[in-house]
């Protein structure tokens, strides 16, 4: 029975010294890891075996000298989604001081052009110029504001924007959907 576990003790160690060294790199000659060798069955039948002397999964088969090729690399990030600050920050923002609706259902903005900026105390921030800039909002324009009294955004439609401004408490800085000539939609955005 003691030669039983030597012998698989023994095989798990060549096994896994084997898949180590062998003087191969752990990546394939594409660049990606090579795939984890699995062992092979016991050398002992399974009637001669006591489930004592099964090794277990979990069990490590000793030291195991580090690969020559070095550890391997760290997998390559994919590259930056929409939502991200530097994304976003490519975008038109507007700090909106008033909002006149039109006899048509449109509405004519004026503001002060707005830039969101990455990094700081707060992870992000915006820089609102002192120039003053117009935009004009079509009719249907589909319009996110956020109360501070929701604590979400909340869809109003274009004519409730100039009165929502008046009690506004929040930043007053929407992302702009389409040209400042055409705005097809405005979120307002809170940074607390």
């Amino acid at each position: 029975m003691n030669c039983s576990r030597l012998v698989i003790g023994i095989t798990a160690i060549v096994v896994a010294l084997g898949a180590a060294g062998c003087g191969s790199s752990r990546h394939a000659a594409s660049g990606t890891p090579a795939p984890t060798p699995i062992p092979p069955p016991s050398l002992a039948s399974p009637a001669s075996q006591s489930p004592s002397l099964t090794p277990s999964p979990t069990a490590s088969p000793g030291p195991v000298t580090p690969d020559p090729a070095g550890p391997p690399s760290p997998s390559v990030s994919p590259s930056p989604a929409p939502s991200t600050c530097a994304a976003l920050a490519t975008r038109t923002f507007m700090h909106v001081t008033t909002a006149k609706e039109g006899v048509d259902g449109s509405l004519t903005l004026t503001g002060n052009p707005a830039k969101l900026v990455c990094g700081g105390l707060d992870d992000s921030h915006y820089n609102v110029a002192t120039t003053t800039e117009t935009g004009h909002v079509n009719p249907g324009a589909v319009i996110q504001a956020f109360p501070l009294s929701t604590g979400h955004p909340v869809t109003i439609s274009p004519g409730q924007l100039p009165s929502y401004l008046a009690t506004d408490q929040d930043t007053r800085i929407f992302l702009i959907t389409g040209t400042l000539s055409r705005i097809t939609g405005l979120q307002e955005e809170f940074h607390p």
